[in-house]
């Protein structure tokens, strides 16, 4: 009695840590250990922090080798295709520090690395359930919707620093803003760096509660708190994504929703009628939003606007220069982990203003340029096998997957596709640590199989 009580209090606590661990990654709550400037503000990328989701994370680690070591659970982080790919990676990255420029930058960018495998060995291990991960995802992101559309609403911050958030005015210089036919409008931003961070968690959380709560949706239609609960979630996810302004998310989000539709007509066309309310609300609302919006929208989408209202593309292309050029310099070997903008500053240019000193917006490349050749290898093979299993198991006809598999599986492939326009699932706190809990998601749920009742196919 005893034993099966000290059990079942461990196992509730690590549920419980992993919990709270989804609520608190965008918080940027932080006690900064160790503050260092480069071009004469804060580096952020160099300064060594210990955040409130750290913490967390460490506890939970510790939980799930309890249970391992009283063998209430294996360890067994399979499959080896993609764990051993992911070891390396901090493995290569903890060498990289003997040519680093900064050893420091180099040691704490791989100490972020090493925790973020941690964290997807530690959810691989525990295997927890699906619909339990995904609440708290979409309660996480809730939030963080609601907070970046007051935000935008106030056109400021909203004075919650304790949580982290950053002092935001729009015009302010660094700050993100989305510009109109002679106005502009403060980004959403949460309680994350940018609003492309946001944008990203937001839309990972959009797509998974669509996917899988959507059939909830159509099934509990004659309860209304579900009928009306339940969308209003979606909504308010939805509009909060919305209001980030993020090009690369909006873009994200219109492609792997329209590749889930496609593969809900072509393989499972009797779920579509399941979708159809879910559809019907994102649809509208978009045609909505994009027409109450409409100058900042067409700002945002008309390639001929870019060269006088926004620089970002401009930068982005600045910044893959950069990449290319440090990648020629360092002899293919890379940079070291964490020095792509001390080095820009250091080898390419110093005269920009601290907050310019970005890394390069496209997660290959900027692996390139850090960790060389060999990182760069590492990882495409490692993404590329994954990809190959995840279209083997969607496309299969004798074993067709379980909707919690279809609804990671297509999440994963938002992460994958942000990587190619963004940095932050490399860089950031909240980005590696949403990037390896989806995929430590998507492990567990690899060898699911669809029940009778489920995904037939078709």
């Amino acid at each position: 009695m005893k034993r099966f009580i000290s059990f079942f209090t461990l196992e509730r606590g690590a549920y419980f840590l992993l919990a709270l661990f989804v609520l608190l990654l965008p918080i940027q709550t932080r006690l900064i250990l160790l503050r260092r400037t480069l071009a004469g503000g804060f580096w952020e990328y160099g300064s060594v922090s210990l955040f409130i989701s750290d913490v967390v994370l460490v506890m939970f680690l510790v939980a799930v080798g309890i249970l391992v070591s009283k063998k209430q659970r294996a360890f067994n982080p399979s499959p080896r295709w993609i764990t051993v790919p992911l070891v390396l990676l901090p493995v290569l990255s903890l060498i990289s520090v003997i040519w680093a420029s900064d050893r420091i930058a180099a040691l704490w960018a791989t100490y972020r690395l090493f925790l973020g495998v941690l964290l997807y060995v530690g959810v691989a291990t525990l295997r927890p359930r699906f619909s339990f991960l995904v609440m708290w995802l979409v309660i996480s992101a809730y939030l963080q919707a609601f907070i970046g559309l007051f935000q935008f609403l106030n056109q400021s911050s909203l004075g919650l620093r304790l949580l982290g958030e950053s002092p935001l005015a729009a015009g302010e210089p660094g700050v993100a803003i989305a510009k109109g036919v002679g106005e502009y409008f403060l980004r959403a931003y949460g309680i994350l760096p940018h609003p492309n961070v946001l944008a990203g968690f937001l839309l990972v959380a959009l797509l998974l509660a669509t996917v899988y709560l959507g059939p909830k949706v159509f099934a509990t239609f004659r309860d209304k708190r579900f009928a009306i609960g339940l969308p209003f979630i979606v909504m308010v996810i939805f509009t909060g994504l919305f209001f980030t302004f993020s090009r690369s998310a909006w873009l994200t989000g219109f492609l792997i929703f329209l590749l889930f539709f496609l593969w809900l007509w072509f393989r499972k066309r009797e779920l579509v009628k399941q979708y159809q309310l879910i559809f019907v609300l994102l649809a509208m609302s978009a045609l909505l939003f994009a027409v109450i919006f409409r100058d900042v929208v067409a700002v945002r989408v008309d390639p001929s606007g870019y060269h006088v209202t926004d620089r970002s593309l401009v930068d982005r292309v600045m910044l893959t220069e950069r990449a290319l050029a440090l990648v020629r310099e360092s002899n293919y070997r890379g940079v070291g982990a964490g020095n792509f903008t001390n080095a820009t500053f250091a080898r390419i240019d110093s005269s920009l203003p601290p907050w310019e000193y970005q890394p390069a917006h496209n997660v290959p490349l900027l692996i390139l340029a850090e960790l060389g050749v060999t990182g760069f290898v590492i990882w495409i093979v490692c993404m590329l096998g994954l990809v190959v299993v995840m279209v083997k198991r969607l496309l299969s006809r004798l074993s067709p997957p379980s909707l919690e598999f279809a609804a990671v599986s297509f999440a994963l492939l938002v992460l994958l596709f942000l990587s190619l326009f963004d940095h932050y699932l490399w860089t950031l706190k909240a980005g590696q640590g949403l990037f390896f809990l989806i995929l430590a998601l998507w492990i567990v749920n690899l060898d699911r199989r669809a029940p009778n009742s489920e995904l037939r196919p078709s």
